[in-house]
């Protein structure tokens, strides 16, 4: 398990290198939900995860290489093992003198350099690299006659800008966008989703000469559900192909570990291979035959023409409804939190929030206010990952609480408790269940509910005591207009939040004392919010503790209720978010 990432930062390559001859690279993880075939039928009985369960169509890409780009990704592979602290050396592969391609794979061309696209955050003394962001804000800039991209995400700003830039040129590119209708989750729906309307909103604007095209690919069939496009692939004319592991989303340009494979085409062999992947793409998504998307091309009709030529209403490219959420919007963070493109660090939080020109220097409130913040993810981060987490046994507050004889006084001192140990950035789900092991599971919600607003109320002041400053020098800055924007939905907001934690707890309620949220607002949203969560955890750790403790019918009972109200709740919720969409 590889953790030598920052802090809300992904191991996001997905590789398999056999014997250094043969390697795999592109978007497809090792993980359920991923088998399909490229026919994406609806119902495919094969397509199921290792309960049985059905899943939706899966559209995703991967680049097979052999030979020296084999070798290089063995050596990419074997270095990501000794930066993850294995105290194992990392094996050699030996030599290989059968072939290791597979017989059932056509190749798309023989030798051909490759190129390896990297990116790696700034960590543990390392530099930056940003290979990935490189290389598609110049292939955006070198393109003649089309761009062609497959991707999970779209929520990159630098990609949006040199996108927008070549689409308010005359003489511009073909811009054809492959992207899934929605994301899988409600979470990735009410943050990601929203962050690529608002880009590709931004696009629409810039199209001055018609050139741009985002769609979905249609399957009838699959009701509420769609084709899942996970693809990371991006053909710049029939010049480059890049298929790999990053998004076009921030994080992949800066945060999360990434690999993709490149070719620049030295001849017209190659060049007609990239060509020929891009029809059987289009055909795939068109129902056509790759001949018939070659055909239309050769007419020099451009990318755009060839795709609309073959409109109908069985499974087809369609536009992607582009409708911005302004309800969506003024809810979550700024996008630069949901998507960052580097590690965040007290630096990260001044330059994306502050303009240059205000950023503040000598104030002492101002330096307290962000170290505190860096210093309560710390915390968050030890609490998590170091041996401080075996502190937090439930065995040992028993045994502790012996002591206090009289009901109240215990109840006070697990408040305590509670209260203290959340300031100090233990994770509020484990003191939640560790008060149901400790108390019961109702008693348990009381003093839970109770301790968790105690300590949003006390971490809310401390932020609010802070900023003052702070916030005085932030006029006009993004801080301050989402400060407002928050304000603006004032209690709705907060249980957001409380619903969807964007960061720990009391970084949570740091940030929010900073912003013009008034006390009751916070209050009103933290008690709604939280309840809900406080009251599914307490009772389903509870009830689970008697049913493993003192098995029975009536344990059981309870549990199998509990569990069953928990599924309704979480389903009902999911509805909910979706329909508000």
């Amino acid at each position: 398990m590889d953790g030598c990432h920052p802090a809300g930062g992904s191991q996001h390559q997905k590789l398999v290198v056999i014997d250094d001859a043969l390697a795999f690279c592109g978007g497809i993880d090792l993980s359920r939900w991923r088998w399909d075939t490229p026919d994406h039928k609806p119902g495919d009985p094969r397509r199921t995860d290792p309960d049985g369960k059905p899943y939706p169509p899966f559209h995703d890409t991967m680049l097979a290489v052999d030979g020296d780009a084999a070798n290089a990704l063995g050596e990419l592979a074997r270095t990501r093992w000794k930066n993850s602290g294995s105290s194992l050396e990392p094996l050699t592969a030996q030599s290989v003198t059968q072939p290791s391609w597979p017989e059932s794979l056509k190749p798309l061309c023989n030798d051909q350099p490759v190129g390896i696209v990297r990116t790696f955050p700034r960590f543990n003394g390392c530099e930056a690299i940003r290979e990935v962001e490189n290389l598609y804000l110049e292939s955006v800039a070198a393109a003649r006659h089309s761009i062609y991209m497959e991707n999970q995400y779209f929520t990159s700003s630098a990609l949006a800008d040199a996108l927008e830039k070549r689409l308010g040129e005359a003489d511009g590119p073909d811009v054809l966008m492959v992207l899934p209708h929605h994301t899988g989750g409600w979470l990735e729906q009410a943050t990601m989703d929203v962050l690529r309307a608002a880009l590709l909103e931004r696009l629409q604007k810039a199209d001055r000469y018609n050139r741009l095209r985002v769609y979905y690919p249609y399957q009838p069939g699959l009701g509420a559900d769609c084709i899942s496009v996970h693809a990371k692939l991006m053909i710049v004319d029939d010049r480059l192909l890049r298929v790999g592991s990053s998004n076009t989303s921030n994080r992949s340009m800066g945060l999360d570990s990434e690999c993709d494979l490149a070719i620049e085409a030295e001849c017209d062999t190659t060049r007609s291979a990239i060509a020929h992947l891009r029809g059987q793409l289009l055909a795939e998504h068109l129902d056509v035959e790759p001949e018939q998307i070659a055909s239309a091309m050769a007419q020099d009709d451009g990318l755009i023409k060839t795709v609309a030529s073959f409109e109908h209403e069985g499974r087809s490219l369609r536009p992607l409804p582009i409708e911005r959420d302004a309800a969506g919007e003024s809810l979550i963070p700024d996008e630069k939190l949901i998507d960052p493109d580097e590690p965040i660090s007290a630096n990260y939080f001044v330059n994306r929030f502050v303009p240059r020109s205000q950023q503040p220097t000598g104030k002492r409130r101002v330096t307290l206010f962000l170290g505190l913040v860096i210093a309560l993810l710390g915390a968050a981060a030890a609490w998590r990952w170091t041996p401080l987490a075996d502190w937090l046994n439930p065995r040992h507050f028993a045994a502790a609480l012996q002591v206090f004889e009289h009901p109240l006084l215990r109840a006070a001192a697990v408040t305590g408790v509670f209260v203290g140990a959340s300031l100090l950035m233990v994770p509020l789900t484990v003191l939640v269940i560790a008060t149901a092991l400790i108390v019961g599971a109702w008693q348990g919600f009381a003093l839970a509910l109770v301790g968790a607003l105690i300590s949003a109320t006390i971490a809310f002041t401390l932020g609010h005591t802070l900023s003052r400053d702070v916030l005085a020098q932030l006029t006009g800055s993004r801080v301050e207009r989402l400060s407002k924007r928050i304000s603006k939905r004032g209690v709705p907001a907060v249980v957001i939040l409380r619903l969807v934690p964007v960061a720990p707890f009391t970084v949570i309620n740091l940030i929010a004392g900073a912003s013009h949220l008034s006390p009751t607002q916070f209050m009103v949203g933290s008690a709604l919010g939280l309840t809900p969560g406080i009251l599914a955890v307490t009772l389903f750790s509870g009830s689970l503790y008697q049913a493993i403790t003192n098995p029975g019918a009536a344990s059981l009972g309870v549990l199998a209720v509990i569990v069953a109200l928990l599924i309704g709740g979480v389903l009902g919720l999911r509805r909910l978010l979706r329909s508000s969409r």
